[in-house]
């Protein structure tokens, strides 16, 4: 199964072990992400770090481990989709997920309830992949 996993379930992932950081790893589940989530999960390293409760080295390696089982889709691969991608997210800032999902053909994993409303792309919360997995 493949999925486009946003910048919220990256994070989660990072900062505690959990069912989100079971799953990115769990086998047969394939992630992908727009090339700006690791800047994005940059650009909040010092409160991610804080609340992580880790220190500075070992959170740096739990992003390192938890990105490199979402491989990075570079912008010029989805870049021919933010048409369409803009045109069916609810919101702008997240157009970049629903390029990659648009060109992989796949769903995204989001927490977010605001990524639904929309008919075009599937979004899969946490449990609802829990127990779509359980079904497989």
């Amino acid at each position: 199964m493949e999925l486009v996993a946003d910048t919220n379930i990256a994070i989660a992932a990072i900062l505690r072990p959990g069912t989100t950081r079971s799953l990115i790893f769990y086998p047969g589940v394939r992630l992908y992400a727009p090339e700006h989530i690791a800047t994005e999960i940059d650009s909040h390293r010092t409160e991610l770090a804080r609340k992580s409760q880790l220190p500075k080295e070992d959170y740096l390696e739990a992003v390192q481990i938890v990105l490199s089982n979402i491989p990075i889709t570079p912008v010029q691969d989805y870049q021919e989709f933010k048409r369409d991608a803009l045109a069916v997210s609810p919101d702008r800032d997240d157009w970049a997920f629903f390029a990659v999902a648009l060109q992989r053909n796949c769903a995204i994993w989001s927490n977010e309830k605001r990524l639904k409303n929309q008919n075009k792309v599937k979004v899969y919360n946490t449990m609802e992949l829990l127990e779509l997995l359980k079904t497989k």
